[in-house]
């Protein structure tokens, strides 16, 4: 059961201020907003959702940041923030001098929204395609792999929040012309509303093929990146099994040393050009331990790789 003694911060048209109201107070105003529907207002549950939902004398509106009850004559804003404006309530402050009186004033507001999701999204590709052209595959390193993954999981989160506002915008095209009675009593103002529908549909569409194709393209780049990545990863692994291989050489060579410096009397202590044949065994031992293991990797090596 949603918690009615929520609030909100929000701004209202008709009173024309910001107003910090609790879901009961909407609730009363606005009587035919469900309770279930209250989740849809909270910044914090499901931002990225899209849904148009058609009531009898109003409509409940959640496309990506911006949140709104709509009737005919007025509009609720929900602002993404607690305490303060969201962009699209300052951008649509800045758009009430310019109302087009020569269509419904909802409808207007219908196509404001429109309007500012368009434009944000135009920026965000704008500024994706500028972030993507940073990344060069010849200088990309490891600590860059994060950058770019984050960059991908934003695309995605876009593309999807914008190809459900494009599935909900195309729902009320196919819808019939039961809901209009909601924006507007007037059935000559239809055509504009097709109009509008039609135009940011085909809009939206674009944009979420933009977003497709930048994917696609992040996506390659990450996969050359992984090859670039693991090409590199092969070649300090092969380094790392020279140094392990030289250790192990070293260390055989070094026995005859290690066992005779014991502090054990053997009698080869006074033998003539001891330290000399002791090198020599000792270099004898590195060369053929160098030939085992060189010949045992080569082995492993030449079986992976069929």
């Amino acid at each position: 059961m949603y918690n009615m003694n929520n609030t909100f911060y929000v701004y209202n048209y008709l009173e024309n201020k910001n107003l910090v109201i609790s879901a009961a107070q909407i609730k009363e105003k606005y009587n035919f907003v469900n309770k279930r529907y209250f989740k849809l207002f909270n910044s914090e549950y499901n931002n990225d959702s899209a849904q148009i939902i058609f009531r009898d004398n109003g409509i409940i509106i959640k496309l990506n940041n911006v949140s709104a009850i709509l009737s005919e004559n007025d509009i609720l804003l929900f602002s993404s923030y607690k305490h303060d404006e969201d962009e699209f309530i300052k951008h649509f402050k800045t758009k009430l001098n310019d109302i087009n009186n020569e269509i419904p004033f909802s409808v207007w507001c219908f196509e404001t929204i429109l309007i500012y999701l368009s434009d944000y999204i135009d920026n965000y590709l704008e500024g994706c395609t500028v972030k993507f052209n940073r990344f060069s595959i010849d200088s990309f390193k490891s600590s860059q792999y994060i950058g770019i993954l984050k960059f991908q999981h934003s695309l995605l989160v876009t593309k999807n929040s914008y190809q459900e506002i494009f599935e909900s915008l195309e729902e009320i095209n196919d819808e019939d012309e039961e809901f209009t009675h909601i924006l507007f009593d007037d059935k000559s103002h239809k055509k504009e509303l097709e109009k509008i529908l039609n135009i940011y549909t085909n809009q939206l569409n674009e944009d979420v093929k933009n977003l497709e194709r930048i994917i696609k393209e992040v996506n390659m780049f990450i996969d050359i990146a992984n090859l670039k990545l693991a090409d590199t990863r092969n070649k300090i692994a092969v380094k790392s099994i020279y140094i392990n291989f030289t250790g192990i050489i070293i260390t055989m060579g070094t026995y005859l040393n290690t066992l005779l410096g014991s502090n054990v009397k053997s009698g080869l202590e006074d033998t003539p050009y001891f330290m000399w044949w002791l090198l020599g065994i000792n270099i004898i031992i590195m060369l053929i331990s160098y030939f085992i293991f060189a010949a045992t990797y080569k082995i492993k090596h030449c079986c992976k790789l069929a």
